[in-house]
């Protein structure tokens, strides 16, 4: 049974914890691939088992890289928001600098 589990990091280090997954991912990857190389050639009673191995490695690269695509695409949204929530900020400090300066007139 899969659950999720949710945490948070600093906006900066989202692409580093994106690489971590993938190389994850590449781990998984590498191992299946192995299996399959040593698999070829034996008996189809054992190839059976091993092939389940090998999908349930697949299906973790694929949650894992569709978890990759969602965070990614959250992180995207975020940066293209940050230039904009930046120049409101601005806009706030100069608004109140100008209030204190017409304050002291």
């Amino acid at each position: 049974m899969r659950v999720n589990i949710t945490y948070s990091v600093d906006l900066d280090d989202v692409p580093s914890e994106v690489n971590r997954i993938l190389e994850e991912c590449e781990q998984l990857f590498r191992a299946a691939h192995g299996t399959l190389d040593q698999i070829i050639g034996r008996d189809p009673l054992s190839i059976i088992a091993e092939l389940d191995t090998v999908r349930k490695n697949l299906a973790a690269i694929d949650l894992k890289l569709d978890d990759s695509m969602s965070i990614l695409g959250g992180y995207v949204q975020a940066m293209a928001a940050k230039p904009e929530q930046e120049q409101k900020m601005m806009q706030a400090n100069e608004s109140e600098y100008a209030e204190e300066t017409n304050e002291e007139i």
